[in-house]
């Protein structure tokens, strides 16, 4: 019984080792910035000093963070659900960091629709956020070296002005209503603004490589899988019933096949056709 438990301890502390290691090994490393601090809607640049030359093959992933972490107070609890609301990467290569002479080249652009940093912004009444921005270095492969700066990033007289919320007529409201009901991944008109639809758990960022979307699993075919499963032993029922329950083989070894096949695909064959229906239906009425 106990087996579970001291499986995930040994895996929390091999994970805790591995990270005491990588701060071990790492070093201290040094963030040069040349813009102080990053502009919203501007450049943010900089280089960071390694402590000590990287290997032949070796180079050094960079992500630039926006974290916004609210803060609610209802009930006299507090509830805390910080998300990424900004994020981007790049991979420097050896080559180009030893010609530098072991120093990391950092540049990212900001975009003009960003948070700026903040410890404390009341929202009204008692709740509150703080925005976070935080640069971090990962030697690849296999994260041998890692290292991790908290920046401050500000709108400043380079930032471009903030745009006025747009006025809308009465005959915007039917495609206000159906982006608020079914989501917007990407508004092509504002390339920098990433919305998480409302209604799903499509999680979406911008890297140098594009922008990345991730796709959680579908209910319905997570329902229609997990049915299939447990239904599967239904196969072998007619033969134990037959061999040691014959009382109560009142069905045929045919008819109870064809009662498991209805029983074990029909339902779920069912739910994907629906998923997949509705699925098509909001896209064509999109």
């Amino acid at each position: 019984m106990l087996t579970p438990f001291v499986v995930v301890s040994t895996g929390l502390l091999i994970l805790a080792l591995r990270v005491t290691w990588i701060v071990a090994v790492s070093g201290a490393s040094v963030l040069d910035l040349s813009t102080i601090p990053g502009v919203i809607g501007g450049e943010f640049t900089g280089a960071i000093h390694l402590p000590r030359a990287l290997r032949e093959g070796q180079s050094i992933r960079l992500i630039l963070t926006c974290t916004v972490i609210p803060w609610s107070h209802t009930s006299g609890k507090s509830y805390c659900s910080p998300h990424t609301s900004w994020q981007d990467d790049r991979e420097i290569a050896a080559s180009e960091i030893a010609q530098r002479g072991n120093v990391v080249p950092v540049h990212f652009t900001i975009p003009a629709t960003s948070d700026a940093s903040t410890d404390h912004q009341d929202d009204g009444g008692s709740d509150w956020h703080a925005v976070e921005w935080v640069l971090e270095a990962l030697g690849q492969p296999h994260k041998f070296w890692r290292g991790q700066y908290e920046v401050p990033v500000f709108r400043t007289g380079q930032s471009p002005p903030i745009v006025a919320p747009a006025a809308y007529s009465i005959s915007d409201v039917g495609s206000i209503a159906g982006a608020l009901m079914h989501g917007k991944a990407f508004d092509e008109s504002k390339p920098e603004l990433v919305a998480r639809p409302a209604s799903t758990r499509i999680g979406t960022r911008f890297t140098s490589n594009g922008l990345e979307i991730k796709l959680p699993i579908r209910l319905a075919f997570l329902i229609a899988s997990l049915w299939a499963l447990v239904t599967l032993p239904l196969y072998v029922a007619p033969l134990i019933v037959a061999i040691w329950l014959p009382k109560f083989a009142f069905l045929s070894i045919a008819g109870w096949l064809w009662a498991a096949f209805f029983l074990n695909v029909l339902p779920a064959f069912f739910l994907v056709i629906g998923e997949r229906g509705e699925s098509s239906w909001a896209a064509a009425r999109s």
